[in-house]
């Protein structure tokens, strides 16, 4: 959408000239649907960097604009984070009891640098916001995240959402854990993995990431971003039934996954 520096100066009036107003009734609608089934949990904007990286720019032009109109692209980044902190604001008035902001963050598409300027500080202003508000607040980040691992430890959400291991992610679970001690992890199964491995593989795959996140305090256990298309739904039923069968808490680390394979075989 944008790809000269005169489409920046009109996006940039366009922003300025925006605002927000809550609909908090299609919420609670939407809340009442999902009923007990889950939680529902609105979504934030991105910060600037993001949005022009995944929707408006794209990254080859976002990088060659900040290095050719570094002051034209830090001013548009000004007024979309004024914008974004009227969202949340609102958010955080909402009835929703957490809310998600979908970065996709990863060091394929970001460096350190950006990410320090450009990410991390308007992401805690973001979670100081909603946070104030009683609500959780959850980023998602659901690329190769090791190259960020300290700044996103130091970063004032509360969780991380679709952390994704290898080979499509770069960070384990129970690796991420070892690094953010009070964070939520939501995450830990690779999609493409449970897209092309077989019952057994599956069963003992899951078995190792409940045993290695044991005592699972603040963890979710889910695919580490989308479902892929095709996953058998045989592999979703069998990460069902091990959480059903081991997942209260604490987590026991001591799963036999021969036993859980036999078990859970025998039952299909």
């Amino acid at each position: 959408m944008l790809t000269t520096l005169e489409d920046l100066k009109t996006y940039r009036w366009i922003v300025e000239h925006s605002r927000y107003q809550p609909n908090y009734e299609a919420f609670i609608e939407e809340d009442r649907r999902i009923g007990d089934d889950g939680i529902a949990a609105p979504s934030g904007p991105l910060t600037p960097i993001q949005t022009l990286l995944q929707k408006l720019m794209h990254i080859e032009k976002t990088a060659y604009m900040l290095m050719d109109e570094p002051d034209e692209m830090e001013s548009l980044f000004a007024v979309m984070h004024d914008l974004n902190l009227q969202a949340y604001r609102l958010l955080a008035e909402s009835p929703a009891v957490a809310t998600f902001t979908y970065e996709d963050t990863s060091t394929t598409v970001l460096s350190r640098a950006w990410y320090q300027d450009y990410c991390m500080p308007y992401l805690d202003q973001y979670a100081d916001i909603v946070k104030a508000g009683g609500k959780t607040c959850i980023i998602h980040m659901c690329g190769k995240l090791k190259g960020f691992a300290r700044e996103v430890g130091a970063g004032r959400m509360d969780g991380i959402d679709s952390l994704c291991q290898p080979t499509t992610g770069d960070f384990w679970p129970y690796e991420a854990r070892a690094c953010w001690a009070d964070k939520i992890i939501i995450g830990g199964i690779e999609p493409s993995y449970m897209q092309r491995c077989g019952e057994e593989e599956m069963l003992r795959y899951t078995v190792d990431i409940l045993n290695r996140m044991a005592p699972g305090r603040d963890f979710i256990l889910c695919s580490g971003d989308a479902v892929s298309y095709g996953t058998p739904l045989v592999n979703l039923y069998h990460v069902t039934q091990l959480v059903e069968a081991y997942g209260g808490m604490p987590l026991q680390d001591g799963i036999d996954p021969d036993e859980a394979v036999k078990r859970f075989l025998h039952n299909c």
